[in-house]
């Protein structure tokens, strides 16, 4: 050890004994200063404006010698070219702080918050969809902070689709980056939404609605067709089914064996997998409980009614489309389209009321039905409905097939 630096270590012992704090100088005004607690931080006293001011440049050793010697260097050239060190440094945090902001606020880190507080709301094939919409937003606008988000950016998304013909999807994407910004706002990220009316600025959504029969004839010669099909074992039953039960085509393709109660005829369709988020009892006509019975008792899947042929999970609802498509009804019935045929026949034939059938249908009806949303809700009704809309569906077939002998 050098004379120097020996006095200067019994000089830092000296101070220390004191039990007040004390500084350990470094040259150039840079010193480390000494709390009687023993925290040790780098500062540099300096005159601005005639006032003697300091900052300080961190805590030891988290900030090593060499890098406070940096910042006190950044510090003098500040001070010569007119710059208050201190003011620097609060401009340097309010920076980082607003950084950092941005970050948390953009349009991806905000897309995450929304989807994560609706989730529970929405059905499993709602979140998917939303999800693959945000595949197609995240990419190009995911990065921008909400508060700096333009119209013509937004637009710029959407048009993307429009141009290759998506004009559904085009619109869509719009709807939810504005649902996005709407939450960013509500919790104070932004003042405004510049989603807000932008659908007026692409082309009009033409209405289609699902391809559903509207002769009993035809009916019964689509129910024989179906009956027919020789193709996979999962599609050739959600066939068998679907027309009786006309639920939406996701709620039927991922139907488990531990939702049916085949000894009391009904089938809990958990709410999770419904669209209202709303547990919804199907009351299982005796045609329907036979086929079960019999699919049962030859299952592959102890998890899947309908499980696909890879043997990974359920059949898709684009299974089932295709199988229909390969009949000679491609383009005047999809499976969404049992639920129309019903709809109507169910009140115009068999003369049931339409809140029954709506209920039924699992959609929302007027309240003086009372709570609607009652998983049994005019269940009583509901399964003389479902056993009379089996019976007729099969007096359809039974006089087509009489027809055709």
């Amino acid at each position: 050890m050098t004379r120097a630096r020996a006095l200067t270590q019994r000089r830092i012992e000296t101070l220390k004994a004191t039990g007040k704090p004390y500084k350990v100088t470094d040259g150039g005004g840079l010193y480390l200063y000494v709390t009687a607690a023993g925290v040790k931080s780098w500062r540099m006293d300096f005159r601005f404006n005639g006032k003697r001011q300091t900052v300080c440049f961190g805590v030891f050793p988290v900030v090593p010698l060499a890098l406070a010697r940096e910042k006190a260097l950044v510090a003098h050239r500040q001070i010569a070219d007119g710059i208050n060190p201190m003011e620097a440094k609060k401009n340097d945090k309010l920076l980082a702080l607003q950084r950092e902001q941005e970050t948390r606020n953009t349009v991806e880190a905000v897309a995450q918050a929304w989807i994560a507080h609706r989730q529970e709301q929405w059905s499993a094939s709602t979140v998917a969809a939303k999800r693959r919409l945000l595949a197609k937003i995240l990419p190009k606008i995911g990065g921008i902070s909400l508060k700096n988000l333009e119209p013509q950016q937004i637009l710029a998304v959407a048009r993307t689709e429009e141009n290759a013909g998506h004009t559904v999807t085009a619109h869509q994407i719009v709807q939810v980056i504005a649902q996005i910004i709407e939450h960013g706002r509500i919790a104070g990220l932004c003042q405004y939404n510049p989603a807000f009316g932008l659908t007026r600025a692409l082309k009009r959504v033409e209405t289609k609605h699902h391809a559903a029969l509207g002769d009993k004839n035809d009916i019964a010669s689509m129910l024989l067709a179906l009956e027919k099909y020789d193709g996979e074992t999962s599609t050739r039953n959600i066939l068998r089914v679907l027309p009786y039960l006309f639920v939406r085509p996701h709620e039927l393709t991922e139907a488990r064996w531990n939702e049916f109660d085949l000894d009391a005829a009904l089938w809990k369709i958990p709410a999770e997998r419904m669209k209202r988020r709303k547990e919804h009892l199907v009351p299982l006509p005796r045609q329907i409980v036979a086929l079960l019975r019999e699919m049962l008792a030859y299952r592959w899947s102890a998890e899947w009614v309908f499980p696909a042929a890879s043997g990974s999970g359920p059949i898709s609802p684009r299974t089932v489309r295709r199988a229909i498509e390969g009949t000679k009804y491609a383009g005047t019935m999809t499976p969404h389209g049992f639920r129309a045929i019903a709809r109507s026949f169910l009140h115009e034939q068999l003369h049931f009321q339409p809140d029954v059938i709506e209920i039924q249908l699992s959609h929302r009806v007027p309240d003086r039905l009372g709570d609607t949303y009652a998983r049994a809700s005019h269940l009583e009704e509901r399964v003389h409905m479902m056993q009379a809309w089996a019976d007729f569906l099969d007096e359809l077939k039974a006089a087509a097939k009489e027809a055709a002998e």
